[in-house]
């Protein structure tokens, strides 16, 4: 099946322009020096910033626009005519038409857009401080909804943009790092009868290396992706190197972070402390009656009477206070980043890594993330310009907590204590809920109710990850053309090791399982482009491209239950042996194209309304027209087949 919409302008022209050393120095208002201007050739990859003087030197054509930027200063754009000196001064204010970052990893105004388009930077990202990212950002953007179920660290996020759009397929937006579509698909979830949450892709970045988030929202903003992004799209930018104040390569740049958060249970539940164990107006008689309705709560008002529990010990009939806190700890997170950044006027690079420790409120329960980043940029040939990064995670977790059903799960068993029995009497002779024999110390009649102290010391789930992303970008410059072809690529290799352990009420003989799951997402494409500004005020930002993604999805695995000897908890071990094994390819090739034409004139701010207007007059008191890119008509479209 093929759908097809391509409709584009193309221009190309290549200019031989000469080339020309500007200097200057750029200045605010009270005529102090600026240092850390961003100034570059417009429409090209050239550019430098100021020293700590404020001065600048860069070689540029004749022809060429410079333009100065700097965050909490208005932009400054001035043609070249010739060599020589060139002063600025840059005017303190709101910049009229902010860059930010759409599609493919092309840079717009703001202005320019014409679909919902949201930005934020990544300061709040690290102050939050979550373990996923899609935690960080809950709350942060409207219309975008961002869910867990508290599966614990390294646990999935479910991001939801505008509402559901289907009641049969994934809902979650398309994430894309630094123009390279990410594979965010859940690891694994809990079903109706169990089991672990897995985690996501969103649990392997680093908050610490991202620069940018951009959400693009509804079909209109995301539609150069095709159907890969019929539910939004986010970019995700990360941070590159930036050479030294005045661009001369000399020292280098450290950032260093360094963060500590204690969690705690956000709801302890307003259970009833009012009626005690057992049913109607009986309390249970013996410790067999007490074993049998240790997970009912309808039993006569308490009295504090004595009366005899499950485990044989006689107790007050009265409310115990505080049994989640008694049972749930203090989760500890440490995160330490160090980062190095450098560079000249020709190539930066930046490299990072991160390490992050993590204890659950459920006893056991351990994350551990460790990142290693590398981006190097910059000219390395006259007019062409490489971009390259790399990204290495590693993933450890321990007793990622069952869900959902009650076997296996600490937290179930919680909620159904009946309010006069206390949670440390669970614990058993051995500290760890367990019997003499070493068998799970049942806490009630149903089996599958399993003890939670068995369930966190006893149960064993251990998975780890690696992964890497990878992108790699040549840009040629040809004058009001260019030529762009990227290729990125994100894999992961994770296993998982599951082992429900002999002696287990619901499962006596016990059970385990061991697989490997290894999954390879590429993307390659290419682009033509061509953007200009005349002098009589037209304009064009056109391009066209193409783009193949293949996906390689396999997994295979072994098990086994009914352990032969007890304590010897491998598959060799068990009398019924299993396996499987599993493979997925898809490929999606991707023909895509957009147009944009404007005309600036000095009289469209008005079109903003007042306070648009004085800001563009008191502008032009000052420098030179900053262009107001309106009306503005744009045309684009994309082809897919997969």
């Amino acid at each position: 099946m093929m759908k097809m919409i391509t409709l584009f302008f193309l221009f190309t022209c290549g200019i031989a322009n000469s080339q020309s050393q500007v200097t200057g120095k750029v200045t605010d208002e009270g005529g102090g020096p600026i240092p850390g201007v961003n100034i570059i050739v417009k429409n090209t990859q050239t550019g430098t910033v100021t020293d700590e003087n404020g001065d600048y030197s860069i070689i540029v054509p004749e022809t060429a626009n410079l333009q100065f930027s700097m965050i909490g200063f208005t932009t400054y754009t001035v043609k070249v005519k010739s060599a020589g000196r060139l002063d600025v001064t840059l005017w303190m204010g709101i910049d009229l038409d902010e860059v930010v970052v759409t599609a493919l990893g092309i840079n717009k105004e703001e202005d320019a857009l014409a679909y919902s388009h949201v930005q934020m930077d990544a300061e709040p990202l690290a102050l939050a401080r979550e373990n996923n990212l899609g935690d960080a950002i809950a709350g942060l953007v409207p219309g975008v909804n961002v869910s867990n179920i508290g599966s614990g660290p390294g646990g999935s996020t479910r991001i939801i943009i505008r509402g559901y759009h289907s009641v049969s397929r994934d809902n979650q937006p398309l994430f894309v790092i630094d123009g390279v579509p990410m594979d965010n698909t859940t690891l694994g979830s809990a079903s109706l009868w169990g089991g672990q949450d897995w985690g996501d892709g969103l649990s392997s970045i680093n908050p610490d290396d991202i620069d940018k988030i951009s959400i693009l929202k509804g079909n209109a903003a995301a539609a150069l992706y095709g159907s890969r992004a019929s539910n939004g799209v986010i970019l995700i930018t990360t941070k590159r190197g930036s050479p030294p104040l005045g661009g001369r390569g000399a020292g280098i740049g450290v950032e260093v972070n360094s963060n500590f958060t204690i969690d705690q249970p956000l709801t302890r539940y307003d259970f009833q402390q009012e009626y005690g164990q057992g049913w109607g107006p009986w309390k249970p008689g013996s410790q067999g009656d007490a074993f049998g309705s240790n997970w009912f709560n309808w039993g006569p008002r308490l009295d504090g009477e004595p009366l005899v529990q499950f485990d044989g010990v006689v107790r007050p009939y009265a409310a115990v206070k505080d049994n989640f806190r008694k049972f749930y700890q203090n989760g500890k997170t440490i995160s330490n980043s160090v980062a190095l950044t450098g560079g000249s006027q020709q190539l930066n690079w930046r490299f990072g890594f991160s390490h992050l420790d993590n204890d659950f409120i459920v006893p056991n329960t351990t994350f551990n993330r460790k990142n290693f980043t590398l981006a190097m940029g910059g000219e390395v040939l006259k007019k062409l310009t490489v971009e390259v990064t790399a990204r290495y995670v590693l993933e450890e977790s321990g007793n990622r907590p069952r869900m959902s059903d009650s076997p296996g799960n600490p937290n179930y068993a919680i909620g159904v204590l009946p309010p006069n029995v206390p949670v440390e009497a669970l614990k058993g002779p051995n500290g760890d809920g367990s019997k003499a024999d070493g068998t799970e110390l049942g806490m009630n009649g149903n089996p599958y109710i399993t003890n939670p102290y068995w369930a966190t010391s006893h149960f064993k789930t251990e998975d780890n990850l690696n992964r890497v992303i990878g992108s790699a970008m040549l840009h040629y410059d040809l004058g009001w053309a260019y030529l762009q072809g990227r290729i990125g690529t994100d894999f992961f290799n994770s296993r998982r090791l599951d082992i429900t352990p002999a002696g287990t009420a619901f499962n006596p003989d016990g059970s385990m399982t061991d697989q490997t799951i290894s999954n390879t997402h590429t993307n390659a494409d290419f682009l033509l482009g061509s953007r200009h500004d005349f002098d009589n005020g037209f304009g064009f930002d056109v391009f066209v491209g193409a783009n193949r993604m293949d996906n390689t999805y396999e997994y295979t695995g072994i098990g086994g239950n009914r352990f032969n000897i007890k304590g010897l908890q491998t598959v060799q071990n068990t009398a019924n042996q299993f396996n499987w094994y599993g493979l997925s390819k898809r490929r999606v090739n991707s023909a895509f194209g957009s147009a944009t034409l404007h005309y600036d004139r000095w009289l469209l701010p008005y079109a903003h309304g007042p306070k648009r207007l004085v800001q563009h007059l008191a502008h032009q008191c000052q420098q030179p027209v900053l262009p107001l890119r309106r009306p503005e008509f744009r045309l684009f479209g994309t082809a897919q087949s997969a």
